[in-house]
């Protein structure tokens, strides 16, 4: 029974800023063995795939930059550079996203991944989609990459409930590997700001685009009912 109480040795692995809010708090369920950010890599790297996937849509040259096999060696390389000398001292990796394949899987590598994602890419655009890339050829080609990735991971949590519907509809999955977890503490820091304290005043407070994704459609629509029942409530 003693391994029940015994804290996970987690590896993590992550290009975004704001996951040091989600790190700090899975320090408290987990022990960090190593934290590992998969950029910056080496400058040949950044510049032949920047040259390579040159688009005149910078949306679209910064997706075809983000899923270039390039770009996806060199933080795979960076990764497993960083991870080896904890393999034996790491019961999983935590991925932040879907850019890239670690190929750590068991039996092979006997290091079970798992990722945190927002969406995933469908060959179709779907509503909420922000990626920007248009050619289906491009859309099409990442995604039977990413089916790739989700299929050797064990095991896919979700910022939304349309991150995960949107995932199961654009890859075949399993419904039991694809899990809702929520934003969580990966939020916006406001610790620095100046806040008013003034709690007695309903005010309801939005921070994200305005697109399906983010959930503004269902918040427009709560907007009018919450109006009919609070008379001064703010949004």
């Amino acid at each position: 029974m003693d391994h029940i109480n015994k804290m996970i040795r987690l590896a993590t692995t992550t290009n975004e800023p704001r996951s040091r809010f989600l790190m700090e708090a899975l320090r408290l369920r987990a022990d960090i063995v190593l934290k590992c950010e998969f950029e910056p890599f080496g400058w040949f790297f950044k510049y032949s795939a920047a040259l390579l996937s040159y688009s005149p849509n910078r949306r679209e040259w910064w997706n075809k930059y983000q899923w270039h096999p390039i770009v996806r060696y060199a933080r795979k390389r960076k990764l497993l550079n960083k991870l080896m000398p904890y393999k034996n001292d790491c019961d999983a990796l935590f991925m932040w996203g879907s850019w890239f394949n670690p190929s750590i899987i068991e039996p092979g590598g006997g290091l079970p991944f798992w990722m945190y994602i927002d969406q995933s890419c469908s060959p179709v655009i779907d509503d909420g989609d922000i990626s920007g890339d248009k050619s289906l050829k491009s859309r099409l080609a990442f995604n039977i990459y990413q089916n790739r990735i989700y299929h050797d991971s064990h095991g896919i949590f979700c910022m939304s409930n349309w991150s995960r519907e949107q995932t199961l509809m654009a890859h075949k999955l399993p419904l039991s590997k694809v899990h809702y977890v929520g934003w969580g503490p990966c939020a916006v820091d406001l610790s620095i700001e100046d806040v008013p304290l003034n709690t007695k005043e309903p005010v309801i407070l939005f921070v994200g685009n305005d697109f399906y994704r983010k959930g503004v459609d269902i918040l427009s629509a709560a907007c009018s009912i919450v109006s009919e029942k609070i008379k001064d409530v703010k949004f």
